[in-house]
């Protein structure tokens, strides 16, 4: 588990819903985290390129 009691695998699983084409704002409410839980993690986990590019999409588009 993680620091906030989180498996190990529920971060990258998480992650994948964002670079797949879901919002982060969907994933987060369907999940039940905050939506800066999701932007920290792929911040520090996952390739710059990609998630800069998710984060950077526009609303209508994610």
């Amino acid at each position: 588990m993680g620091a906030r009691g989180y498996p190990a695998e529920f971060r990258p699983k998480v992650l994948d819903l964002p670079e797949a084409g879901r919002s982060i704002a969907d994933v987060a409410h369907d999940l039940d985290i905050s939506e800066q839980s999701i932007y920290t993690w792929g911040a520090r986990t996952t390739s710059t390129k990609v998630w800069s590019r998710v984060c950077h999409q526009p609303q209508s588009v994610r």
